[in-house]
């Protein structure tokens, strides 16, 4: 299966020399070479499965050795990538700080529903949208399946105009855009036949600056019986949960801004 990383990494996420681009499951390293060799920019990646991350630092020093032996002119960027798990807090630093555009290749629910295991609450997606909360403002993360990371600052505050709330820039951290990549025939290939002509969507969404103390991510409650909301106190947008993992937090009145997706029973035959 095939996205055009090109279009992602130069179009959508518009990456520069001056950027930290971050690849949530780098895979055998494609897009963190394009940026790093072709942009330029400092370029990071963590990928779980050991031969992947093991063929993509291969891939990095050969490209390393090439470029040096040629003594290209163009000024080629860091790649740094790791073996591990993305909600391990080992690497919430190295996933958060000084990043400035990523990338989570997280298609068809492979980090959600399809990613849960039995007795399980929480999603990779879940820590995906923690670790993107944790971000500094202006941060982009492009993803190929939305993430719970609750109301956007469009909707949070006609929700508040609804409840007669006062409009604010800390009622949400984010703003979200869909855009269409294509037709799943000429976006993703499974095979040479493929003539799926379902449209490929991807959601990329941006830190915004908020009136919060420093850089932390913040939201406001949208529920007119809550005292947190009526007075308008931002309320932490991330939070650690019972095993330690950064997800995305909710007011304590219960109300969340938006509710995790349902989780589907599965039946295993």
């Amino acid at each position: 299966m095939l996205f055009s990383q090109q279009r992602l990494i130069d179009e959508i996420l518009g990456v520069t020399k001056d950027d930290v681009f971050l690849d949530i499951g780098h895979g055998i390293g494609n897009a963190c070479m394009h940026a790093a060799f072709t942009v330029g920019c400092e370029a990071r990646g963590i990928e779980v499965v050991y031969s992947r991350n093991f063929i993509a630092t291969a891939f990095r020093d050969n490209l390393v050795d090439q470029h040096s032996r040629l003594g290209s002119s163009r000024i080629a960027g860091e790649v740094k990538l790791r073996h591990g798990r993305l909600e391990d807090e080992l690497h919430r630093d190295f996933l958060t700080k000084g990043v400035t555009k990523a990338i989570v290749n997280n298609f068809n629910g492979v980090f959600a529903e399809r990613s849960v295991k039995i007795k399980s609450f929480w999603f990779l997606d879940d820590y995906c949208a923690g670790l993107f909360g944790r971000m500094a403002p202006g941060a982009c993360m492009v993803t190929l399946h939305p993430l719970s990371l609750g109301l956007s600052i469009d909707e949070a505050n006609a929700a508040r105009r609804k409840h007669k709330l006062p409009e604010s820039p800390n009622a949400s951290f984010f703003r979200v855009e869909k855009i269409v990549l294509g037709k799943a025939c000429d976006t993703v290939k499974w095979n040479q036949k493929s003539g799926n002509e379902k449209l490929i969507y991807v959601y990329k969404y941006t830190r915004l600056e908020q009136e919060s103390n420093e850089d932390e991510s913040v939201f406001l409650c949208g529920n007119p019986v809550c005292i947190l909301a009526q007075h308008s106190i931002p309320i932490p947008a991330t939070t650690i949960n019972d095993d330690g993992r950064c997800v995305i937090n909710r007011c304590e009145c219960g109300l969340a801004a938006k509710m995790l997706r349902q989780r589907t029973q599965v039946t295993y035959v």
